[in-house]
């Protein structure tokens, strides 16, 4: 069987052309009705799934969807199992995602992270466990990349347009430092001040947490910064982890009800491949310089997760040229200078490799192949700006490919 990286995300974005046709609306303003996009959506990727197992020597294949886990999809697909235990397992992953949904979403005025970014400076809060052994995930993953993964990136995430309140079918400028959207959807360069200021908060360090007793708890060890006159706080956004995070949970509670045969989709970053009956999947990578996300080469892999980062996802370009895009540079504070325009990584748990991956961009070519080469447990897939594919895998290039691939 083939699986296409990105395949459903290129799948709903096909989805809202259709739909913008139907209803004669244009790609850019106007508020999409959130029901009828999300139906022709799951048509189409009802369609993509069936057509991909077509190929499973007649096995009977189930499909499972769970709608919005952190801006994306979470799609599963099992193979001639026990349909009793994919029942179960199915709603064991439901209920999990449920609660990281409700304990780690900065959507949830409830949730652990909200309580935390509401917090003031040298405030502790109770967390639940669940949050805790996420903090501790992506604390174990900010010591491993020197800092370049860091979830307090998050006030220079919203200063740059990429947090979740701009993914809103009708975008309305709500703070000091907000700009208005320009033709192509994107925004003017913040004010430099801001850039500084917001740059301060980024230290995860700053953001302590314990255990003791059964009980769990987070305290918020940063100043603020002021900037015109008004504070602003620290924030945390565990999205570039969690879904890795709960890739791993999901694939533990398949184990549990001993399902081998199924690959896991959290969306366009973090997957889980499993079994097959032809021995392995052929994993297609995206070409990233592709407006049609069109494959550069597949490798064949089984039992393994992989997750991806990119810079060619989530972006914007300024009226005056500046290319911006979502992974924030915490040295910096504004969208890292790369010359990487993704990295995919295969094995270890979810969490890590989501975190990884997206921390290698971050650092650029050089760098990250030093760190592929230091951390070799991991397989890389990096490709960069000149049309390069530098891994550790026997990746078969396609036919009308025009990258080279550099091994390592």
């Amino acid at each position: 069987m083939q699986f296409h990286l990105f395949s459903i995300g290129c799948i709903i974005e096909i989805s809202k052309k259709i739909y913008r046709i139907a209803v004669n609306e244009k790609p850019k303003g106007g508020k999409m009705k959130k029901n009828i996009f999300r139906f022709c959506s799951l048509v189409l990727v009802v369609f993509l799934l069936l057509f991909s197992a077509s190929g499973c020597n007649g096995e009977k294949v189930t499909e499972k969807y769970y709608d919005d886990f952190f801006g994306s999809s979470v799609t599963a697909v099992v193979k001639g199992e026990n349909l009793s235990a994919i029942n179960a397992a199915w709603k064991n992953a439901c209920e999990y995602l449920d609660k990281l949904k409700s304990k780690i979403s900065a959507d949830n005025a409830e949730s652990d992270v909200s309580e935390f970014n509401r917090a003031s400076f040298g405030d502790e809060r109770e967390i639940d466990k669940i949050t805790y052994d996420v903090l501790n995930k992506a604390k174990a993953a900010y010591k491993k990349t020197n800092g370049y993964f860091d979830p307090t990136v998050a006030m220079s995430s919203d200063l740059f347009g990429f947090t979740s309140r701009f993914k809103l079918d009708s975008y309305i400028p709500s703070t000091d430092y907000d700009r208005n959207q320009n033709k192509n959807g994107g925004f003017e360069l913040p004010k430099e001040e801001y850039v500084s200021a917001f740059k301060d908060l980024a230290n995860f360090e700053q953001v302590l947490i314990s255990s003791h007793d059964k009980k769990f708890a987070i305290k918020k060890d940063c100043n603020p910064v002021t900037v015109e006159e008004k504070s602003y706080e620290q924030n945390i956004d565990l999205s570039g982890i969690i879904k890795g995070f709960a890739a791993d949970g999901v694939k533990k509670i398949f184990d549990e009800q001993n399902l081998k045969s199924y690959y896991l989709s959290f969306g366009s970053s973090s997957l889980y491949l499993g079994e097959n009956s032809q021995n392995s999947w052929n994993l297609k990578i995206t070409d990233p310089l592709s407006k049609l996300r069109a494959s550069l080469g597949s490798v064949k892999i089984k039992n393994r997760f992989v997750s991806t980062a990119g810079v060619y996802e989530r972006n914007y370009t300024t009226e005056s040229g500046v290319f911006c895009h979502h992974i924030i540079d915490p040295h910096t504070g504004r969208p890292a200078e790369t010359d990487i325009l993704s990295v995919t990584i295969i094995g270890g748990e979810c969490a890590d490799s989501d975190a990884l991956s997206t921390s290698l961009v971050a650092l650029g070519a050089k760098k990250a192949i030093d760190f592929a080469k230091k951390n070799n447990e991991l397989d890389y897939i990096i490709v960069t700006g000149d049309k390069k594919v530098y891994t550790t895998l026997q990746l078969v290039l396609a036919s009308n490919s025009t990258y080279t691939i550099v091994a390592f």
